[in-house]
């Protein structure tokens, strides 16, 4: 008899508007759990907590739990690299919210970080075909190869500039296709 694998626990900071999405979408995957939440504001994250059915706990708890795998960093931009440092720090696989970094040179260190300890990064991509990939392909297709792009790279380039050995985020022993 084949018995699944226990789903993948997933502890998540940040409990701003965008994290009730993600709690919501969460149940369509069984190979992950979120099973804690945090956020600075610890009002905020009881809420969002007690609204979904899941533990809270304070940030530096979350990190320390030996049960949590990964951290779902939904934080602000500017505070995506310096609470997924930490995560990695702690031995956590980690995926943000876009935009990974705010710079590229902002990125490198966390990623070198990842890699030293064996850990995954990912992050959400930019909306599939949204605004910015539309008006990127239409200059591009007029032969405007740098308008619609940040410093000369398409925003679909960002995650291959930053991580082109990545594969998907999950740790291989749990690896599923979708």
């Amino acid at each position: 008899m084949n018995k699944a694998a226990a789903p993948l626990r997933v502890g998540l900071i940040g409990a701003g508007h965008i994290s009730a999405d993600y709690l919501r979408a969460a149940c369509f995957f069984g190979q992950i759990k979120v099973a804690v939440c945090a956020d600075l504001n610890a009002a905020a994250a009881e809420a969002r907590a007690r609204e979904f059915n899941i533990e809270f706990a304070s940030i530096e708890a979350l990190l320390d739990d030996d049960s949590i795998e990964l951290v779902l960093n939904l934080t602000t931009p500017q505070a995506h690299v310096p609470v997924a440092l930490r995560a990695v720090a702690a031995r956590k696989h980690t995926y943000c919210e876009k935009p990974l970094g705010l710079s590229v040179s902002e990125a490198e260190p966390l990623l070198k970080a990842a890699r030293s300890r064996g850990m995954r990064i990912g992050c959400a991509p930019d909306t599939f075909l949204g605004g910015g990939q539309q008006t990127a392909r239409l200059n591009r297709q007029r032969g405007n190869r740098n308008s619609g792009r940040r410093n000369g790279l398409h925003p679909l380039a960002w995650s291959r500039a930053l991580a082109p050995q990545s594969r998907l985020l999950l740790p291989t022993r749990r690896r599923t296709s979708f």
